[in-house]
């Protein structure tokens, strides 16, 4: 699986980009894509809390590898 980190601002609040955003997350998945989203408010409040999400992904990713 890859990882994608996304950022998103206040206009993927909005109904039609997110109805977008959500299919573009479906279609990358059946290509064995993993999504993170963050609000880009959260990053500014808590960017700590965004790495450490990232962080853990990874390790994930690697016990993945690690069992074949």
């Amino acid at each position: 699986m890859r990882l994608i980190v996304e950022l998103d601002g206040s206009v993927h609040e909005d109904d039609g980009v997110y109805k977008k955003d959500l299919k573009r997350e479906k279609d990358l998945e059946k290509l064995s894509y993993k999504i993170l989203r963050y609000n880009n408010q959260w990053v500014y409040k808590d960017i700590q809390s965004i790495w450490w999400g990232i962080v853990e992904e990874c390790k994930k990713r690697v016990e993945e590898l690690k069992r074949g």
